[in-house]
């Protein structure tokens, strides 16, 4: 009686032969697996160039998303950093005023807790993943590549 794997067993058994395979002294790269060499695993396996094609380009969608999620999530991380600061500077400014001409805090507590509602707001937003996040992140990939393309016009002329 032969032995039932699970589609996830059979996806791990796979990758690890194949790291295997790569790791064996018979020429493979260790730094990765060429192209003749895949194809040679693929059709060993009785899958057809055409299958291997079209799951090396979703691999390189996946990864091209997963970058741009990245670079996404480092400019609002960026952004909120940025307002952070602001937020510290300026009302660290106005209670040392306060305290300079008051000698106790007096008006200065109000923006602080004004501006630092928004703050923990901006907080949430950038670091709490929801609906909203994704129609943002649309958004910025729009604005991204109209950036990209006029760069690229500017360079040409």
């Amino acid at each position: 009686m032969s032995q039932q794997y699970t589609h996830e067993e059979a996806e791990q058994i796979l990758r690890i032969a194949v790291r295997q395979e790569v790791e064996q002294p018979d020429g493979l790269s260790p730094a990765g697996v060429s192209e003749e060499a895949l194809l040679r695993m693929a059709s060993e396996l009785g899958l057809s160039p055409e299958a291997i094609s079209a799951a090396a380009a979703r691999c390189r969608s996946e990864r091209s998303e997963v970058e741009e999620r990245r670079l996404f999530n480092k400019h609002r991380r960026g952004e909120w950093m940025s307002h952070l600061i602001s937020y510290v500077a300026a009302n660290g400014c106005m209670m040392a005023l306060d305290f300079w001409l008051a000698h106790r805090l007096t008006w200065s507590i109000w923006p602080l807790f004004g501006w630092g509602i928004f703050m923990v707001i901006h907080t949430g937003q950038t670091f709490v993943y929801t609906d909203e996040t994704d129609a943002e992140f649309e958004k910025w990939q729009d604005r991204r590549q109209r950036r990209l393309k006029k760069r690229a016009k500017q360079e040409r002329e």
